[in-house]
């Protein structure tokens, strides 16, 4: 062992200890090297001289010279019978110290046994003999073991634990004076320290720190994140990926094969600690390192594709999408339940990426992804069903279309990929041809009923919305804010709707006897100075605020809403509510909402204003993204009021629509010229009010028309985006309206991307029916098969479903509609699927569903469950035995 001046000094130190007080500190050590340091040094406070004897002359000359009281150190390669016994007597403990490493370090740190594993191991000694004292602390054990001894060897060099493990190694790489001081470490140490990680980490540590050993300390977690993806691409078959791996070896000093058990705890570990940053904020480091994975990819590997096999890496994200789009493609060209399945899980891999999922450029793309997968879902499942009832179209777009819509304007704005961009498009374009079906077919059931001057029961005029909802609500002696948002459509209702929900303790309501609320239309044509003034007068009528102001107040004497001595204001408008909500402009509307008046109505212009910038900015339709909404529901909460929310019509919003050939005066209307372009029709009846009460007038059921400059969207036309009128009551906690219930809204199943639904299936022929033989005069009337007792007959016509048909609602189902209904379930022994259902009865799962809701209604006698949902709505079950029971009827099951 070398005899350097700090182990001299720890040597000294440790015979002094041992000496006896009255002894001479001549000390004398016995090593092969010659000393070739300071010829004075200073131990425990005392000059200490150092002479180097090569003879025993030397030696006793070193002696003689000494004084009594100086500290003297000889270091000499002689032994002690070559010195003799009068030289060695002299010394301090009469005796030359001959240098046993391990001794040294037991007496170093004061312990009684060393670890056997440590014997032969002298390099460690003198590693253990060169640290500071202050570090050479006594184990409490009294035993110097291996793993004390590594983790004291290791600290030195930056590592903070004995036990190495590869997430330990991958950022102790990023110490650069670290890795360099390990670097200096004697060959003999650094293989001692490939071996112990070994034991700790296995095979992938020793990997790292062969990469370390080959200059890519640095590049360590990069190197992880590639290795953890090459992992993933073998584990996907991708053929790609095998040579990558060959050329990922570089990494290592070593030529042996990467084994893919040691590239998933190598990238497993990367990812370890890139989390670990992400949690402690450190995402400039993390982005650092996924870019550098990045560049490994594309020059080391030249394979820049196979990040997208990767969480992590940037160059992945965009692989993603890139497969997202083609798998999206291809299932547009042919769905099916795998192409499904395999659009699902891209749209899954693209969600797991941390930069798509943190980002906040990337933000948007995780969403229109969700909503071009719904849009592709809703495509497979939306056939024509041939329906012409203004009703049933209402309902399907409130239940189904305006969902649709609302995926459609996420899309709009496209994608910076090219690819998913051009798919984008071209699942538009399929939505659009389909919207353009249902809109004319809608347009042209308005247009009918309008000229029939009367709507059907299952939709609701505007102008009925204060007596029918505002007026029970009123009279049953709680206060409401009537909150109209001046243009909002139907896919923005829901978001807001959505967001005032996920306050604590607000919910829908409707009266138990409706279930629903019947769907509420606009006027002809759909324009503010029409459905405004008509819903706030509560009959129809054309005006600007003056006639909306005093048909309020006449409305709100006829119901009490307020005082006769009560000047309050109740209504109102853009200009009451101010610019600056956050100011004092509130101040009469805060003191309305506080007063005694029944019914307090405000205007919100948000949407309106929004669609007159155009379509550059897409808008945050929630309470957060409009404060002044916000503030109106919060200060509706705090006076205890029923919030009811609506609209005067809705809006198209632009969406590649067709510059008009003649420019008009109104976006979506114009008065009759005798003839009518494409998507026109031609309104008359009572409901139309423009250009004169009656018409006629001329309106587009094509949502791509328009009559004035292109703005961020329209209204005016018979589109149901623009017709249909979103209404919610929604019910603070605390207050309690008797007779109604929380109303039940369900989101489509298409719209549930962790819902599977069932492919529609083609109607079968229906097989030839064998002709039956006639009777003839020989045969006997008896042998005559006899039809069997019609069980589904005897139910409809009983007394007992006759009673139940009042709790059916508004709408209450047609014979024809029950047998149907019926026959099926029956055919299918009691238990269907609910998508085979609604395959054999020719509907879309909204139309089912709310056949279902009315069905159960009369079937289920006193809430006894004769006809259920089961497994979260996904199956049908009809109980023959308690049918039977509640309505008195025998059934011969089926043989």
């Amino acid at each position: 062992m070398t005899l350097t001046l700090h182990r001299l000094q720890r040597l000294v130190a440790s015979m002094d200890s041992k000496a006896a007080s009255e002894e001479r500190r001549w000390f004398g050590i016995q090593t092969r090297d010659a000393w070739s340091g300071p010829t004075e040094t200073e131990v425990l406070g005392h000059r200490c001289r150092i002479v180097q004897a090569n003879s025993p002359l030397a030696a006793r000359a070193a002696l003689i010279d000494a004084c009594e009281e100086e500290w003297l150190v000889i270091v000499t390669p002689l032994d002690a019978p070559t010195l003799g016994l009068e030289f060695v007597s002299r010394l301090a403990r009469r005796r030359l110290e001959t240098i046993h490493p391990w001794a040294s370090v037991r007496d170093q740190f004061q312990v009684s046994a060393l670890d056997p594993r440590l014997a032969g191991a002298s390099w460690m000694a003198e590693a253990l003999l060169d640290l500071p004292s202050e570090r050479c602390i006594p184990p409490g054990t009294g035993v110097l073991d291996l793993e004390h001894v590594w983790g004291l060897l290791l600290a030195d060099v930056g590592i903070g634990t004995a036990r190495p493990e590869a997430a330990t190694l991958l950022e102790w790489g990023q110490n650069a004076e670290g890795v360099v001081r390990w670097r200096s470490w004697q060959t003999e140490r650094r293989i001692a320290f490939k071996t112990w990680a070994a034991e700790w980490g296995g095979t992938a540590t020793e990997r790292i720190v062969e990469a370390i050993e080959n200059g890519n300390a640095a590049d360590l977690p990069a190197i992880g994140l590639v290795l953890d993806a090459l992992a993933h691409a073998l584990d996907g078959k991708d053929e790609r990926a095998a040579s990558a791996v060959v050329r990922a070896e570089r990494f290592f000093a070593s030529t042996k094969s990467l084994e893919v058990s040691e590239m998933r705890s190598i990238g497993g570990a990367a990812v370890e600690v890139l989390q670990r940053a992400v949690s402690s904020g450190r995402m400039d480091w993390v982005g650092t390192v996924a870019r550098r994975a990045d560049e490994l990819f594309d020059a080391a590997l030249r394979t820049p594709e196979l990040a997208e096999w990767s969480d992590w890496v940037p160059g992945g994200l965009a692989g993603r999408l890139e497969s997202f789009a083609r798998v999206l493609a291809q299932f547009l060209d042919a769905p099916s339940e795998d192409r499904e399945h395999k659009m699902l899980e891209q749209r899954r891999r693209l969600a797991g990426h941390k930069i798509a999922a943190s980002a906040e450029s990337e933000q948007a793309m995780l969403p229109r992804a969700d909503m071009a997968c719904r849009l592709a879902r809703w495509l497979r499942l939306r056939a024509s069903t041939g329906e012409t009832s203004l009703g049933t179209l209402a309902r399907q777009y409130m239940d189904d279309g305006a969902w649709a819509d609302r995926a459609r304007h996420v899309l709009l704005d496209g994608e910076g990929h090219a690819g998913a961009t051009a798919v984008y498009r071209k699942l538009l374009a399929r939505v659009l041809e389909v919207r353009q079906r249902d809109n004319l077919a809608f347009g042209e059931a308005l247009v009918a009923a309008c000229a029939n001057a009367a709507l059907p029961s299952a939709v609701m005029g505007i102008e009925e919305v204060l007596d029918r909802v505002l007026a029970p609500i009123a009279g049953a002696g709680k206060k409401v804010l009537l909150l109209v948002l001046d243009g909002m459509s139907a896919p923005i209702a829901q978001q807001i709707v959505e967001t005032i929900e996920a306050r604590a303790g607000w919910r829908r309501h409707v009266p138990a006897s409706l279930q629903r609320w019947p769907v509420v239309l606009s006027t002809v044509p759909s324009v503010t100075e029409a459905s405004r003034c008509s819903l706030l007068c509560g009959s129809l009528r054309v005006g600007a605020q003056a006639i909306e102001s005093e048909g309020f107040e006449a409305k709100a004497a006829e119901h009490g809403w307020r005082k006769r001595q009560d000047r309050t204001a109740i209504l109102f408008h853009k200009a009451d509510l101010g610019s600056d909500p956050s100011g004092d402009l509130f101040s009469s509307l805060e003191d309305a909402l506080e007063s005694e008046a029944r019914v307090i109505a405000a205007i919100v212009n948000a949407v309106d204003d929004q669609l007159a910038k155009g379509g550059q900015i897409r808008p945050d339709w929630s309470l957060a993204g409009v404060p002044v909404l916000e503030r109106l529901v919060a200060q509706a909460e705090a006076a205890e009021r029923v919030l009811v929310v609506t609209s005067d019509h809705g809006h198209v919003v632009e969406s590649g629509s067709s510059d008009p050939r003649r420019m008009q005066e109104h976006e979506r209307w114009h008065a009759d010229n005798g003839t009518l372009e494409d998507g026109e029709l031609r309104a008359v009846g009572p409901r139309v009010l423009l250009p004169q009460v009656g018409g006629p007038c001329v309106v587009p059921a094509s949502e791509i028309v328009r009559y004035v400059p292109k703005r961020g969207g329209y209204h005016g036309g018979v589109t149901p985006q623009e017709v249909v009128v979103p209404l919610a009551v929604l019910v603070p906690a605390g207050i309690d309206l008797e007779g109604w219930v929380v109303e039940s809204v369900r989101q489509p199943d298409w719209w549930l991307l962790d819902k599977a639904i069932a492919l529609p299936l083609p109607s079968p022929k229906p097989a030839a029916r064998p002709k039956k033989a006639q009777p003839d005069l020989f045969t006997p009337l008896a042998d005559v098969p006899r039809k069997e007792p019609d069980w589904i007959g005897h139910l409809l016509a009983s007394s007992t479903y006759d009673a139940q048909l009042k709790f059916a609602g508004r709408t209450p189902p047609k014979s024809e509609e029950m047998q149907a209904l019926l026959r099926v379930v029956e055919a299918h022994n009691g238990t269907i699927l609910f998508s085979a259902l609604a395959s054999e009865l020719g509907m879309n799962a909204v139309q089912l569903n709310g056949r279902l809701i009315v069905a159960r209604r009369v079937l289920n006698v006193d809430g006894y469950g004769v006809l259920e949902l089961e497994d979260g709505g996904q199956t049908l079950r009809l109980n023959f035995a308690l049918l039977e029971e509640q309505f008195q009827i025998r059934r011969t099951p089926k043989r």
